[in-house]
């Protein structure tokens, strides 16, 4: 997600852990490609990370935020049907889709708007940090 906020660029990544090995690796990328990195501020979950960076004249920020503990997104979706129905489905798509259509459901999106916010905060902690960092930003 690319965005303006008060007229400073801000990205949010959203990254499976599989394609990040860890946050001063993804630091490294950064300044190779000619960032410089003004400020650093980790997450209260270890999963997602503020940058405040500049390239040239110009001023942003770029939120990390990695999803799944071990691999992927699909693990944050697990855990969400967990917390909400207790009930355990492997973290892979193929199984995700079966749950789904075992329960008379056609979509996560619906799932997620029903749940409420507390195990929304739970099973995707990287991405609510990353919402607080940036709600956080716009206020300053």
């Amino acid at each position: 997600i690319f965005e303006h906020i008060h007229g400073e660029i801000v990205v949010l990544l959203l990254i499976d852990k599989e394609h990040v090995k860890d946050i001063n690796t993804f630091e490294k990328e950064l300044l190779a490609h000619g960032f410089r990195v003004l400020e650093k501020r980790p997450c209260s979950s270890g999963y997602c990370v503020m940058f405040i960076v500049s390239r040239g004249p110009k001023q942003g920020l770029i939120i990390l935020a990695i999803q799944g503990k071990d691999k992927n997104l699909e693990e944050n979706l697990s855990d969400l049907i967990y917390l909400r129905f207790r009930e355990k489905v492997e973290p892979e798509k193929q199984a995700l889709r079966k749950w789904l259509r075992e329960q008379g459901r056609t979509s996560l999106k619906k799932l997620i708007e029903e749940t409420n916010i507390e195990t929304i905060e739970k099973a995707f902690p990287a991405l609510t940090d990353a919402l607080k960092f940036l709600v956080q930003r716009t206020r300053e």
